[in-house]
């Protein structure tokens, strides 16, 4: 799977002039997705059933910056996106590191669209997990002091039995580990049920 997955990214290209550029220009993260080479467009990339026009975002090992795997966000042909993004690789450890390591902060958040979404509002450097389970996860790394987590305000759900919010769930068990380790840990989540940064940024620029 790791193998398929730098081979799905190495056979992508960058972004400009393709249907990624029509979807994030759609979201108002353009100016910012089209700085990033780890974004790139596939025309065809393999999915479960066939190929399909998809952003491949490249997902570093946290440890060696290999790609070990990638998030793949599929399009319909009029640049939309089609359901939740999906991930192909080894992802334990790694991350959509969209941002090199700046000073002694880092900025995580669950999607790649809210973790653009931050950089859109200054908040640098900002990384996405891609799932709360990777948040959960979020291994302490030993040259960040201060790590401030964008967790989605999830709507409540039943998980195991018990109540909860999931984007604030993994949020929690990311902070006690780092705090654990000595670490220095905000979390920030939107006021608004259903709401994560991206929805923030959009509200921003008048599209909610």
């Amino acid at each position: 799977m790791r193998m398929l997955a730098r081979c799905a990214f190495d056979d992508a290209q960058p972004i400009r002039g393709t249907l990624a550029q029509g979807y994030f220009e759609s979201r108002d993260l353009w100016s910012v997705a089209m700085e990033i080479e780890d974004i790139r467009f596939h025309p065809a990339c393999p999915r479960e059933s066939g190929e399909h026009p998809a952003v491949v975002i490249a997902m570093r090992s946290i440890a060696s910056r290999a790609v070990t795997a990638v998030q793949r966000l599929f399009l319909d042909r009029q640049g939309r996106k089609i359901g939740k993004g999906m991930m192909l690789g080894t992802c334990s450890g790694a991350a959509m590191q969209l941002q090199p390591k700046i000073g002694s902060t880092l900025h995580i958040a669950e999607g790649l669209e809210t973790a653009l979404a931050c950089i859109a509002m200054d908040h640098a450097p900002t990384w996405a997990l891609g799932s709360t389970s990777l948040i959960q996860t979020f291994p302490v790394i030993g040259d960040i002091d201060r790590l401030v987590i964008w967790a989605d305000h999830d709507p409540l759900q039943k998980i195991g039995g018990i109540w909860c919010r999931p984007g604030h769930k993994a949020a929690g068990v990311c902070m006690d580990r780092w705090l654990k380790a000595g670490k220095q840990v905000e979390v920030e989540t939107p006021k608004r049920e259903g709401w994560d940064e991206a929805d923030v940024w959009s509200a921003r620029c008048a599209r909610l």
